[in-house]
């Protein structure tokens, strides 16, 4: 998948799972090697957004997506880790 088709992607998973977040914030931030996923390593595209808090100020929050099948399976914001899938 192409950069733009990964932000695509996380874009609809946040709208589908009606998560805040600022759209034009969205942006590819590359490759993060050796994630630690159900205790084996991965490598992993991730895709950062903020997401606009209750003090006007944004928090920045990530989402990985296995390089290889190009499943989302992490989001990780400031509060908490949700493993997907």
């Amino acid at each position: 998948m192409n950069e733009q088709s990964l932000i695509e992607k996380v874009i609809d998973y946040l709208k589908d799972n009606d998560i805040s977040f600022q759209e034009n914030t969205v942006e590819y931030c590359g490759i993060k090697k050796n994630v630690m996923i159900k205790e084996k390593t991965k490598d992993m595209h991730f895709v950062g957004f903020c997401i606009p808090t209750e003090t006007g100020y944004t928090q920045t929050s990530f989402i990985f997506i296995d390089i290889i099948s190009n499943k989302i399976e992490l989001l990780l914001t400031p509060q908490y880790m949700r493993e997907i899938g």
